[in-house]
Formats: C-alpha cells, sequence, structure tokens
C-alpha cells in the first residue's frame, strides 16, 4: 500500500515539474516568435563605421550590436569601402526586402576622403565638391530603384592626432550632407557629435565597443 502510494505520489511530482518545463518552453516559444515578426529591416551600407567587427570582439560590432536590440539586420557594408562600392553592396539586398519596411542606413565617404587628401593639399577643397557630387549622383540612383527607405550618416572626427589635418574637409562634407538631405527630404545621423571621445575608438579611426554603442543606439533612434 505504502509502496503505491509513493508511486502515485512520485507520478503527481513528475507531471508537475513536466508541466512547469512545458510552460517554460512555450513561454520561451512566444518571445521568439514576437522578435520574428517584426517586420522592420534595417540594413547597414558603407565601411567599416558599420563593418568594424575586425577591430572589436567578437559580438561587438555595430551590425552585432544592432542585431541584439533590433533584429532583422543586414549588414552588406565592407571594410574600407569607397563611394564607388555602394551600387555593389545594394545588389546583396534580398528582393523581398525591398519594401518600406527596409530602412537603407549608410555610412560612406570617408575612405574616399582620405585616399584623395593623403598626398594633397587639405586647402584645395575642390576636391571634396567632386567627391561629394559622386556620392549624391549614387545615394540618388539608388532611392530611384528601390521603395526602401534611406538615412544617410555624417562622418566623425576620430581623436588621433594622425587624422586631425583632415578636420576641416570632414566638417565641409558634414555641411554639405546637411544641405542634400534637407533639400531631399533625408535623415541624417550626426556621429560627428557623439563619437567625440578617445575611448569610443580602437585603432584610431575605427569604433569601438562603446562608440558602437553609441552608433547602434543612434540608428535605432532614427528609425523610431
Amino acid at each position: 500500500m505504502y509502496k503505491k502510494r509513493f508511486i502515485i505520489g512520485s507520478l503527481i511530482i513528475l507531471s508537475i515539474i513536466l508541466f512547469g518545463m512545458y510552460h517554460k518552453k512555450m513561454n520561451s516559444i512566444k518571445v521568439v516568435e514576437s522578435l520574428s515578426n517584426n517586420n522592420n529591416n534595417i540594413v547597414l551600407m558603407g565601411d567599416s563605421i558599420f563593418k568594424n567587427d575586425t577591430y572589436v570582439n567578437r559580438g561587438d560590432s555595430v551590425g552585432d550590436l544592432l542585431q541584439n536590440k533590433h533584429g532583422n539586420v543586414l549588414v552588406v557594408a565592407e571594410d574600407n569601402s569607397t563611394i564607388n562600392d555602394l551600387e555593389y553592396q545594394f545588389s546583396k539586398i534580398p528582393n523581398n526586402m525591398d519594401n518600406s519596411n527596409t530602412k537603407i542606413i549608410v555610412s560612406v565617404g570617408g575612405n574616399d576622403l582620405l585616399h584623395k587628401y593623403a598626398m594633397a593639399d587639405v586647402s584645395k577643397t575642390r576636391h571634396v565638391d567632386t567627391i561629394f557630387n559622386k556620392y549624391t549622383s549614387n545615394i540618388n540612383n539608388l532611392r530611384n530603384s528601390c521603395k526602401c527607405g534611406f538615412v544617410l550618416c555624417n562622418i566623425y572626427y576620430p581623436r588621433s592626432q594622425n587624422y586631425v589635418r583632415y578636420y576641416d574637409i570632414i566638417e565641409l562634407w558634414n555641411n554639405k550632407l546637411d544641405n542634400y538631405a534637407k533639400s531631399n527630404d533625408l535623415q541624417v545621423i550626426d556621429i560627428d557629435d557623439k563619437v567625440d571621445k578617445a575611448h569610443y575608438f580602437t585603432h584610431d579611426i575605427e569604433p569601438s565597443l562603446s562608440g558602437g554603442h553609441i552608433i547602434s543606439n543612434n540608428i535605432l533612434s532614427s528609425i523610431e
């Protein structure tokens, strides 16, 4: 009799434990489903301001941080990319993301300026005009070829002394970007006045983990 009661009691306890595990599992499934139902897609296009995984620990890149905070993030940006690479990066976006729920965030132009002015006189600002005209031409073409929304990102000021000579060029670029955005009803993510301390950078010019948090948070704010 006691043995029978013991077996019945054990079965009841086991049933309670299994039910609790099942309930917990179902709750976790619901969370996953709610994340997968997020219809807002983010595409990061451009250079290493967004594709900085080579310069930080695994999981600490801008794309990774944004994926953890939002989900549905596609990174087509590449390290060392220039304006000429935008069309190829754009071709990597799946056709099913070509809709108004997709926001393409673009950060490019910095490498073009660095390459052009590496050996040139930074006071000759006409080169900025030429590069910026190429930039706007590419952005206009991309906007006309899809239904996605576009958000532009300006250029920050690296705190290393090696890049101080470029500050006037960067300022001129950012002013041009603001004017272009206003004229074309586009939003600009201003990281120049937010990624503004030495510890926000790694390898002199790339976003560090703390810098990546600032950039990813500002991207999220721009699409809310």
